[in-house]
């Protein structure tokens, strides 16, 4: 019997197989929209926990776990919320387990954490507990987890005009990642494409 997760999970034809493991596997990520925290970068934050980096400002899975019926006190919107979420060790597992994004929840576990177990009420709580002591090491800081992806450039959220003070710390860090404020990424983009074209 296949195992849900292997080297080739949603790579179902020799081609796919072919241009993920000999090309984009090897490419830096480079992402012109997305919404880091950059004063988490700044900082090289710790994430206390499984809870606050899948949960904590994604509202994609907030939206997931509404549509699965989880309670409206558990879907962490604001910071109490999330605090919430971290002493309610009962919950806590059932939140996770029911969540239906179930490709790209299983491809972060595999790719961030290394774990390939499937992810059931019966195994969350294991999971759980494994992902928050690899979270305790610096490896898996906000920095650490840039590395770990081979992020080359991001665009986030931020504002030239608003948040200019943490583009200036961004700036004085030894940071392998290049990290860009709103507006940029359109620019960018552009200078990428001619590149590309360039050698067409």
């Amino acid at each position: 019997m296949k195992n849900f997760m292997d080297k080739n999970f949603l790579l179902q034809t020799e081609t796919a197989q072919e241009l993920y493991h000999n090309h984009a596997a090897k490419m830096p990520i480079i992402d012109y929209h997305c919404h880091l925290n950059p004063q988490m970068v700044a900082d090289d934050y710790r994430f206390k926990s499984l809870t606050e980096i899948w949960l904590g400002g994604d509202h994609y899975k907030w939206r997931a776990m509404r549509s699965n019926g989880v309670d409206e006190c558990f879907v962490p919107v604001k910071k109490r919320q999330i605090g919430r979420n971290l002493r309610n060790g009962q919950k806590r597992s059932h939140i996770l387990s029911v969540i239906h994004c179930t490709n790209w929840t299983h491809l972060e576990l595999k790719t961030a954490f290394g774990i390939d177990k499937v992810l059931n009420p019966k195994t969350a709580r294991e999971i759980y507990d494994e992902c928050n002591e690899k979270l305790s090491s610096q490896e898996y800081s906000a920095r650490g987890m840039m590395r770990r992806y081979h992020v080359e450039t991001v665009c986030t959220t931020m504002i030239l005009s608003i948040h200019w003070n943490i583009i200036l710390e961004l700036a004085k860090v030894d940071l392998k990642s290049r990290c860009f404020p709103h507006g940029v990424r359109i620019k960018l983009w552009l200078w990428k494409f001619l590149q590309i074209f360039a050698l067409i």
